[in-house]
């Protein structure tokens, strides 16, 4: 009897070293879904918060970190502008060029804070100084 065709994206695939988040040797829908995945982290997004945002379904996200589905352009440009992030630092990460998981925060605060009005913006800038203010001090202390 013969043996059923292999599945090209299985999340079995045999992975080599990791870079960048990326597995050397990963088939392409694998590079894609790991690629994914660590901007999604990067931006402290869950897939159900990514699959909101992209208006897809969360199965299906979870299936494309997985690479067991290709993504359509549609899809791809959906991800990337629920990440914030173009097409070109999408891409560009995945050939060695790590997008600076700093700018991903930044555009995740800065999507939360988007959400608010003036004031509510104010008072968690002032929060967000008063701790790291807080947190220096702690420092000084320690050392």
């Amino acid at each position: 009897m013969p043996r059923p065709p292999a599945r090209p994206y299985a999340s079995s695939a045999k992975r080599g070293s990791q870079r960048d988040g990326v597995a050397d040797g990963a088939t392409p829908g694998t590079r894609f879904g790991e690629r994914l995945r660590a901007l999604r982290v990067a931006a402290s997004m869950t897939q159900a918060d990514l699959a909101e945002r992209a208006h897809l379904d969360v199965s299906y996200v979870s299936q494309l970190e997985r690479g067991l589905r290709d993504p359509s352009l549609s899809s791809i440009e959906a991800v990337t502008g629920a990440l914030g992030v173009s097409l070109a630092q999408f891409f560009d990460g995945s050939s060695g060029e790590a997008l600076d998981v700093t700018d991903a925060q930044a555009r995740a605060i800065a999507r939360e804070l988007s959400a608010l009005d003036d004031e509510a913006r104010r008072d968690v800038i002032e929060i967000l100084r008063r701790f790291r203010a807080a947190l220096e001090r702690s420092a000084l202390r320690r050392s």
